[in-house]
């Protein structure tokens, strides 16, 4: 049957592709659809052609234990001069079980600078984790290695050009990008209506009440249904969802 059907699909005249091949292969062979499609389906070149799937399956995150991972990133920002200091970037962790996010805001990308910044937001509300999954940036090397080290804290890397590694980082980077620069945009529009010139500093004025407004939208697991000695272990209360830190 296998000869058979090789010889008809790979015939000068009669090549098809796309699901359409498996019932005008087994109609021209004589075969039962569900032979001819088994068979199609060995077929690299059949396989190629094939249109792309509307939906594939992944698999989902089903983590309920607070600050067992945590998923991190670094976000780009316009340059914005607060003093003597000119933020550039913001370092970003998500828990992934509670879903909650913390931000930094960061002058450069060293290192050192990067894992003071998780020193203060593992002050905070989020503690060291079990495993922080990050990307293979430098600036998450060195110093940050050492700190984390030193808090028994597993650093998992994602291979350069996979982004899924750190899914819910990189979610909340986006959010926190779109309702920053909303904001800034909305704030130059009305500056050029009404004259005036110079771009609306976002990050130095709204960064706690950004990350507090994420925090508070609904969550797979909201703070108030943990169990208690989770939530003391977090340091996470009611007041973290309705108190903007300035």
């Amino acid at each position: 049957m296998e000869r058979r059907l090789s010889e008809i699909l790979y015939s000068t005249g009669e090549y098809w592709n796309g699901y359409a091949a498996i019932g005008k292969l087994a109609v021209r062979a004589g075969v039962a659809e569900d032979d001819a499609k088994r068979w199609l389906e060995k077929q690299a070149l059949w396989q190629i052609y094939l249109p792309a799937p509307k939906y594939v399956p992944r698999a989902h995150w089903t983590l309920d234990r607070p600050n067992y991972i945590h998923h991190s990133d670094l976000l780009y920002l316009t340059h914005e001069t607060q003093g003597e200091i000119t933020y550039k970037y913001a370092l970003e962790v998500v828990d992934v079980a509670s879903m909650y996010v913390d931000a930094e805001a960061l002058p450069n990308k060293y290192a050192d600078i990067v894992a003071r910044a998780f020193e203060r937001i593992s002050s905070r509300r989020l503690t060291y984790p079990n495993t922080l999954m990050v990307d293979e940036g430098s600036e998450l090397k060195g110093a940050v290695n050492t700190l984390m080290k030193e808090n028994d804290v597993r650093i998992q890397r994602g291979e350069p050009g996979n982004h899924r590694a750190q899914a819910f980082a990189e979610r909340a980077n986006r959010t926190i990008f779109e309702r920053l620069y909303s904001h800034q945009y909305a704030q130059e529009m009305l500056k050029d209506a009404e004259g005036g010139q110079g771009r609306s500093s976002v990050w130095e004025k709204r960064p706690r009440r950004v990350i507090a407004s994420i925090n508070r939208e609904p969550r797979r697991i909201l703070v108030n249904d943990l169990p208690l000695r989770l939530r003391m272990k977090m340091k996470l209360t009611s007041e973290m969802l309705d108190t903007d830190v300035q």
